[in-house]
């Protein structure tokens, strides 16, 4: 693999991050493949397959979410092909939902990319906890 490849998937990973935290749908769903899969069963989340239902899972969190950050410093891809490759991340979730929750996620992403059209993108990304994750209220019931 490239150093090219390598820098456009952390770039894939923080742009991950970076549009979900800032609601930007659109953008964030255009970084999965259309038949992308987006696990989050591990978490109690569900499973999201597909751009429109990973779609539909970014749109109801830009509706309960007010604030988010994530953290996303440990970038390890790995298992390389010219147009595949496997990587993991580990993350620190932060968020503040509009109904006053405060939550706290430490968590790994377990990666399947796919370049497409020259473009590297997500195909399969499974999220984990690493700790059991903090919920408080901050004035109403979590």
């Amino acid at each position: 693999m490239l150093i090219a490849d390598k820098i456009a998937l952390q770039e894939l990973n923080y742009r991950y991050a970076q549009y979900i935290d800032l609601h930007q749908v659109d953008e964030w769903v255009a970084l999965f493949s259309e038949d992308a899969v987006l696990d989050e069963r591990p978490l109690g989340f569900g499973v999201h397959e597909g751009r429109v239902a990973i779609r539909a899972y970014a749109e109801m969190l830009a509706a309960s979410v007010l604030h988010a950050a994530h953290l996303v410093p440990n970038i390890l891809v790995a298992g390389v092909g010219s147009d595949e490759a496997t990587g993991s991340v580990l993350a620190l979730v932060e968020a503040v939902t509009r109904d006053q929750c405060r939550m706290r996620y430490q968590i790994s992403y377990e990666d399947s990319y796919v370049r497409q059209d020259g473009e590297w993108l997500f195909r399969k990304r499974v999220v984990r906890s690493t700790v059991p994750p903090e919920i408080m209220s901050v004035g109403s019931i979590c």
